[in-house]
């Protein structure tokens, strides 16, 4: 149980996450469906022998007791979420439609979030010749300007919309 106890720390700490909160309430997914891949994707992490259905609808943090059938199927929806956004970004991107003005800013803030993520990794200990002091003002500074631009952008589709 210890690793399903550390899923559901982990499931907290992402909930808390400003930027999450901003994607989740502008993605096709909902909180609960998010926990699930969440907890799909970290316990297939965490051991070689598939953690069973029902110690994974236990895992979750939004709804202590879920059926196996319910995690199941909520599993399904998010999946097939996932694969409708990236379908629509990839056929945006085949008819040459992300490099219009609107959505060059998501581009760019993409790209922030892959620096984001770089830089979460440097500070693995594993960089020892790097200042963990400079990466961690580094990953505040760059989170701020995700936040901001997410806020911005999301602000700003919900007044057209």
């Amino acid at each position: 149980m210890e690793g399903a106890e550390q899923v559901k720390t982990w499931i907290n700490a992402t909930n808390r996450d400003p930027i999450v909160a901003i994607l989740l309430d502008n993605s096709l997914m909902t909180k609960i469906q998010m926990e699930t891949l969440l907890i799909e994707f970290f316990s297939a992490q965490m051991d070689e022998n598939r953690t069973s259905s029902r110690m994974k609808a236990k895992m979750r943090v939004s709804r202590t007791k879920v059926s196996r059938g319910a995690y199941s199927r909520t599993l399904g929806q998010a999946r097939r979420n996932v694969r409708k956004a990236v379908s629509t970004v990839l056929l945006l991107g085949y008819m040459g439609l992300l490099q219009t003005p609107e959505l060059l800013s998501f581009v760019e803030v993409s790209n922030k979030i892959k620096s984001l993520v770089d830089l979460y990794a440097k500070y693995h200990p594993e960089y020892a010749n790097e200042s963990h002091e400079d990466i961690a003002k580094d990953i505040a500074i760059t989170r701020a300007e995700i936040e901001r631009t997410l806020m911005t952008l999301t602000r700003s589709r919900k007044r057209e919309g």
